[in-house]
């Protein structure tokens, strides 16, 4: 029964990819937003918060489902110990067909959270705080060098 442990093997690097994926995710996630790495879709690429919560968000949900993955392709392999190579071969074409499709509906609940926590107003809020905090920024680094080239008339008070 070589041919079971081969298909066994098969089955469960999927969950175990989830596993391993949703871990990197969830703690070493691109600190910049780019298109090659991470959770990319279009709302989580909006500003640095939503990336981050999206990245770790889907993390956390790939560890989970990898974790539940794997106890149930063991139960739903063992009956099939004895089966054939055919039999196998199907078998495994459907769990990580079942595997890979669970993969896509990830992007739903993830999704979800980030309309619910990050809607078009909290975007608009976070945005104009950022816009706030550089207008301050540039008075300040004005205001810097203004008093090392020791014109204080320059200094405002903004």
């Amino acid at each position: 029964m070589g041919v079971w442990w081969v298909f066994f093997i098969c089955n469960i690097i999927l969950p175990l990819i989830f596993i391993l994926c949703g871990w990197f995710l969830k703690k070493y996630y691109p600190k910049k937003i780019n298109s090659a790495v991470g959770y990319r879709t279009k709302r989580a690429m909006k500003n640095e918060d939503t990336w981050k919560f999206a990245n770790e968000y889907c993390g956390k949900l790939w560890i989970k489902m990898g974790l539940i993955m794997i106890p149930i392709t063991i139960l739903i392999q063992i009956p099939y110990y004895k089966s054939t190579e055919d039999v196998l071969s199907t078998l495994c074409i459907v769990i990580n067909t079942i595997q890979i499709i669970l993969l896509l509906c990830s992007l739903i609940p993830v999704e979800n959270a980030l309309k619910k926590t990050f809607d078009e107003d909290t975007l608009k809020k976070i945005n104009n705080m950022v816009a706030a905090v550089d207008s301050a920024y540039d008075v300040m680094i004005k205001n810097l060098v203004a008093a090392h080239k020791g014109n204080l008339n320059e200094i405002s008070n903004a």
